[in-house]
């Protein structure tokens, strides 16, 4: 898997998108306060606006005055709690809403406490990030522990099992980020292949005999493999929202960060193995 170049195009873009986001937050903000101090009437569009699911939505802003902002929309019967922006919308657009939200409940107090206001922007982050599964995590009880197999055999297993993988000839990330610049399907495509190919070594992993002595270590393989599978898949399927680009993009680097000391443990524990044969 060879990392030749880094992924400033896709990191530049998302947080130009971000300032950009929060800007134009801030100014409806603003703007709607306004209009509450002159008793000026906030327009509501003639026609409903369209959400991926196609249930038809109001104006965000009017439809915030109407039920009160601490409602949750989500529930049936619209209990008392923390807003929460309808199902179906993109990524980008439900964060808009949670951030305007909290941001005139931040706004409204006399004075700011730093840990709350970052307490309910990481739980608002989580709602995004949430909607992304996390990968399988598996056991030893998935594993095919051998007693007394070969140290050697094992580890010219994996050098096997990882040889498929030079397959991926370019770096993921600058797949993705050409993917979202030039809007690609075939680029996405690529992703696709290449998560299959991880998945692949994943499950050749799983079916490799593993010494008694390397069990934890072959473990985190396993797992780091599990999540950088998923995360190229879930890259390979991405729908054109930025903020779920940088999710995708801050799982993928996760997964790789974990495969990577996964595999810098597993060599540096059986070479010292080696050693004492």
């Amino acid at each position: 898997m060879e990392r030749r170049n880094s992924a400033s195009v896709v990191i530049i873009a998302g947080v130009l998108a971000a300032l950009i986001m929060a800007g134009a937050l801030f100014l409806s903000h603003d703007s709607l306060s306004e209009n509450q101090a002159t008793g000026k009437i906030i327009s509501v569009p003639e026609a409903p606006i369209q959400t991926a699911n196609n249930n038809a939505l109001e104006d965000w802003r009017e439809e915030l005055l109407k039920i009160g902002i601490t409602k949750n929309t989500n529930t049936a019967s619209a209990e008392e709690g923390p807003y929460t922006a309808p199902r179906g919308l993109a990524s980008s657009e439900a964060l808009a809403r949670e951030l305007f939200v909290t941001y005139s409940e931040l706004k409204g107090e006399e004075s700011i406490n730093a840990s709350v206001a970052n307490a309910k922007l990481s739980e608002i982050a989580s709602h995004q990030i949430d909607k992304f599964p996390s990968a399988t995590t598996y056991t030893q009880s998935s594993l095919t522990i051998e007693s007394g197999y070969s140290i050697r055999a094992y580890e010219e297993a994996i050098n096997k099992a990882f040889r498929s993988a030079n397959t991926v000839t370019e770096y993921e990330l600058n797949t993705f980020a050409r993917a979202m610049s030039e809007n690609s399907s075939s680029e996405l495509k690529k992703l696709k292949s290449v998560a299959l190919t991880y998945t692949s070594i994943k499950n050749i992993l799983l079916n490799t005999a593993v010494p008694e002595e390397v069990v934890e270590e072959h473990l985190d393989l396993v797992n780091s493999m599990s999540k950088i599978a998923l995360a190229v898949e879930q890259m390979s399927a991405w729908g054109g929202d930025s903020v779920d680009a940088l999710i995708l993009v801050g799982k993928f680097s996760d997964a790789e960060s974990s495969l990577q000391e996964a595999l810098n443990s597993l060599f540096t524990f059986t070479s010292a193995l080696k050693k004492r044969v």
